[in-house]
């Protein structure tokens, strides 16, 4: 082998590296949220929503409905929150952390499997296009 193959070699070994490891950092850093729902049968009549942030970095909630539906196309608004958002103030959830969103008193809705699949609906500061989770499977 020539110097110039060994070269050669180095420098298509070197930059395959530097790919994978380009794509694994665009792959860990994208953009993840998921959520979790707790129906508490304590007889509290509350409901838990954990919204979970994976990004890196923080992001700004701006709006949230919660609806159940059987068609997405056809939805029945369940609830949507208005603590914090009418007066222009935005949930914000840090990097790697969760907010929990606690409904209870008038705001309490429960299970209701007749009306199908609960689903959220996020807005997200930055973004054209809301997230649509679902949260609980009838």
């Amino acid at each position: 082998m020539t110097a110039t193959t060994i070269l050669a070699i180095w420098g298509a070994v070197l930059s395959t590296a530097l790919a994978v490891v380009k794509l694994w950092e665009i792959y860990r850093d994208r953009f993840r949220i998921s959520s979790s729902i707790n129906f508490d049968g304590t007889g509290e009549n509350r409901t838990v929503v954990s919204i979970y942030n994976h990004h890196k970095d923080t992001i700004i909630i701006t709006a949230l409905d919660l609806f159940w539906t059987t068609n997405l196309k056809k939805e029945e608004l369940a609830y949507h929150p208005e603590i914090g958002f009418e007066q222009g103030c935005n949930l914000t959830i840090p990097a790697h952390e969760v907010k929990p969103l606690v409904f209870k008193e008038m705001y309490y809705f429960g299970c209701r499997q007749d009306k199908g699949n609960l689903y959220m609906r996020v807005h997200i500061a930055g973004r054209k296009k809301s997230i649509t989770q679902l949260l609980f499977a009838a």
